[in-house]
């Protein structure tokens, strides 16, 4: 129904379709993230304790997995992993009960992906981490500053020292070597037909074959800077740049032209969440506020006629 779960503060609510707060449930202890299940939802505390919420807000069954959590989830079709209190990673069954495996010496985590065979880890110490999907540590690099991760099976880091991919095997290959330097606002997406990337200033597009195809300046975007890709056969192919800063920018794949830009208020220390919904609303989730834009209106000029 198009509604939303979300933790804000120590409460969970529900937000309907159209933005009203549905309920409300105050939380005793600060809970880190929320996994969603067949059932219902669960809330992950920071103590580790697992409780499940129901769409009507009613809290049921809880458990304890034994292991202080300190961040959102990374979740893959296959695990819930959690970054600890104790620097590691811990990995859990898709019904968050039961410990897959566990990894130590895993500093505070910036940003991380899940490949087809390995997860990408950003860490605060200006380290990326390459780690199988079973938990082990492949490759552990140093960088000058953290940069940005994208996956379209393998990895794909954008860094300073330019855009890369790395393998299963923790292995670094240069993808191209005329991409601008990447690094902490920097942002990466990947199609069938182009690669984007943000490098804290513009907006830079690549065919397949990696040569230039335009580059647009976004003065003032900053912060930890996400793109995604959207084509829905009404409008042309749309690249979207969210930030935790707030801003909010859509751009014309195939030209680079700016079909619209809005800021909300954001923060440095926030986190950002954004969905497309079939019902052709965008939401944004940063700092602690939702917003809902109608996609085709906030495309003006850039919807096909």
């Amino acid at each position: 129904d198009h509604s939303l779960i979300a933790i804000d503060a120590d409460r969970v609510l529900r937000i309907s379709s159209d933005g009203r707060v549905l309920w409300r449930v105050n939380l005793d202890t600060p809970a880190v993230g929320l996994i969603g299940q067949p059932n219902g939802t669960v809330i992950a505390f920071e103590d580790g304790k697992m409780q499940m919420v129901s769409a009507e807000g009613s809290l049921g069954l809880s458990w304890q997995i034994g292991t202080p959590l300190d961040s959102t989830p990374l979740i893959t079709p296959d695990e819930i992993i959690f970054h600890t209190a104790n620097n590691g990673l811990i990995a859990l069954t898709p019904d968050a009960r039961s410990l897959r495996w566990q990894l130590e010496d895993v500093p505070p985590i910036l940003r991380w992906t899940a490949g087809d065979g390995a997860l990408g880890i950003m860490t605060t110490d200006n380290a990326m981490l390459t780690v199988s999907l079973d938990g082990h540590l492949l490759d552990r690099a140093l960088l000058r500053e953290p940069g940005s991760l994208s996956s379209d099976g393998t990895l794909i880091a954008y860094t300073v020292g330019g855009l890369w991919r790395v393998s299963t095997a923790g292995e670094w290959s240069l993808s191209f070597p005329d991409a601008p330097a990447g690094g902490r606002s920097s942002a990466v997406a990947e199609d069938a037909r182009q690669t984007f990337l943000f490098d804290g200033e513009s907006l830079n597009a690549y065919d397949r074959d990696h040569q230039a195809q335009w580059s647009t300046p976004l003065p003032g975007v900053g912060g930890t800077v996400s793109l995604s890709i959207y084509e829905d056969g009404v409008s042309e192919a749309v690249v979207l740049l969210t930030s935790n800063h707030g801003d909010i920018v859509a751009l014309q794949a195939a030209t680079g032209g700016v079909c619209n830009t809005t800021r909300i208020y954001g923060s440095p220390r926030a986190h950002e969440w954004h969905s497309l919904g079939d019902d052709g609303i965008l939401r944004v989730y940063v700092a602690d506020q939702v917003i809902g834009l109608a996609w085709q209106r906030f495309l003006m000029a850039c919807v096909s006629s």
